[in-house]
C-alpha cells in the first residue's frame, strides 16, 4: 500500500491553513473559520481510517506534526515533544518497511525481541510499536489541556487514526512472524 498524493496534499494544504489561523488569531487579525477547516482535515483523516491504510495515517500525522512543529512551538518544551514525535514516527516508518520485509523481519525479532519484556502480546515492541504507545500518551496529554471544541475532536479522530494503524501494524507482524491471531486464523 502506498499513500494517496492528492489525499496528502490535500491534508497538507488544510493543516497549514489550520495552524496559520490560528497564529492569525493569536496576532488578533482577521481568521478563517477554524471549525471548518478542521472538519475538512477530520474528513480526511475519517477517509483514511476507512481505508486502514497504515501508510496514508501515518504520513497525515507527519503532516499535522510538521504543521505543528513549523507553526504552534510556543515553548522549547513543545517544540522539543514535536521533533521527538517527529523522529519516532520516521523510526515507526522504518519499522512499518522492515515489517513488510517478512524473512528479515523474522530474523531481526528472533535476535532482538525475544524476552518478554520487549513484547507486548507475544509481538515484538519495536519502534513502531514503541511509536504508537507514545504517541496514543501525547494525545491524552493534549487533551487534558485547554482546546475549542473542534480541536478535541480532531484530536479524538487523530487518536482513533493511531489506534488504526496500531492494529494494522501488528496483523503486518502476525503475518510476517506466522502468528495466528486471536480467532485462531493466520493472518
Amino acid at each position: 500500500m502506498t499513500a494517496d498524493d492528492d489525499v496528502l496534499r490535500a491534508a497538507y494544504s488544510l493543516a497549514f491553513t489550520e495552524t496559520s489561523s490560528v497564529l492569525k488569531n493569536r496576532e488578533r487579525t482577521e481568521a478563517i473559520d477554524r471549525d471548518e477547516t478542521r472538519q475538512e482535515i477530520t474528513t480526511v483523516l475519517l477517509q483514511a481510517a476507512r481505508q486502514r491504510d497504515i501508510d496514508t495515517i501515518l504520513e497525515l500525522e507527519r503532516i499535522l506534526l510538521s504543521a505543528e512543529r513549523e507553526y504552534l512551538g510556543e515553548s522549547a518544551d513543545k517544540e522539543a515533544s514535536l521533533d521527538n514525535a517527529l523522529e519516532e514516527l520516521d523510526a515507526a516508518l522504518t519499522a512499518l518497511a522492515g515489517v513488510r520485509n517478512q524473512d528479515s523481519y523474522r530474523e531481526i525479532a528472533s535476535q532482538h525481541y525475544s524476552l518478554s519484556k520487549n513484547q507486548i502480546g507475544g509481538l515484538p515492541r519495536d519502534q513502531a510499536r514503541q511509536f504508537f504507545r507514545s504517541h496514543q500518551a501525547r494525545f491524552r496529554n493534549l487533551g487534558k489541556g485547554r482546546m475549542e471544541d473542534s480541536e478535541r475532536a480532531l484530536l479524538s479522530v487523530r487518536a482513533g487514526n493511531i489506534k488504526i494503524a496500531e492494529t494494522v501494524y501488528k496483523e503486518l507482524q502476525q503475518q510476517a512472524l506466522g502468528i495466528e491471531d486471536s480467532t485462531g486464523v493466520n493472518p
